[in-house]
């Protein structure tokens, strides 16, 4: 007896969305990105989950797969600054990017648990 077998969807065919582990949370805060140490700029965090962001800015210049790491220096006081989040980049599209985090967002990490938490258009302490 043959049974026919359901074709199973192509991972091209399957949008991203549907391929994370999480939603992403919109928000609209900036954060540092930096790469081997040094800081490249400030960017757009556009969309945040525990397991990846999506970041914006008119002079992105990264190619898929090279690490990097996000921060917020220099948008709070030193003393309140968040540890880094390090993470690579999956994919690379005119002013955008989206990045995977080597780890998941720490549940102790208070400002990046805010980012997700708090909603659109804000930050940390909104």
């Amino acid at each position: 007896m043959t049974a026919q077998l359901d074709r199973l969807p192509s991972i091209h065919t399957i949008r991203a969305r549907e391929r994370r582990r999480e939603p992403r949370y919109p928000t609209n805060f900036p954060v540092c990105l930096y790469t081997g140490g040094a800081r490249l700029g400030a960017v757009w965090l556009v969309d945040v989950s525990p397991h990846g962001c999506c970041i914006h800015s008119p002079d992105l210049e990264i190619r898929a797969g090279v690490f990097v790491a996000l921060g917020a220096r220099g948008t709070l006081p030193p003393a309140a600054e968040p540890p880094l989040l390090e993470a690579i980049v999956r994919w690379v599209r005119a002013n955008a990017a989206g990045l995977e985090f080597l780890h998941s967002v720490p549940d102790d990490a208070r400002f990046w648990q805010d980012l997700i938490d708090n909603g659109p258009n804000h930050g940390p302490g909104h």
